[in-house]
């Protein structure tokens, strides 16, 4: 898998959904979404809904990777031990 894009947050929910990760239990990711107002003047993400990340692929199957309330695992990476029963979706 390649993936590629100009926003590191949006490139970070889409790797997380496809390890078959719940990206919203993420504390880096969710951090990075809503950054407390001390940090606010470089923020490390555009996005502001997930609904305006464009995901394109050539695999059909992963088109509806954001869609909300898809509970597919795709890759169904295992996560570190500390995160195990944290992250899965």
């Amino acid at each position: 898998v390649l993936l590629a894009g100009f926003d590191p947050v949006a490139v970070d929910i889409c790797a997380s959904r496809l390890m078959g990760f719940d990206w919203q239990k993420i504390p880096v990711i969710i951090n990075a979404l809503n950054p407390p107002q001390t940090s606010q003047k470089y923020p490390l993400t555009e996005v502001k809904l997930v609904e305006s990340i464009n995901f394109y692929s050539n695999h059909q199957k992963w088109a509806g990777l954001l869609n909300q309330g898809n509970k597919e695992k795709y890759l169904s990476f295992n996560p570190p031990k500390g995160w195990q029963n944290h992250i899965e979706i």
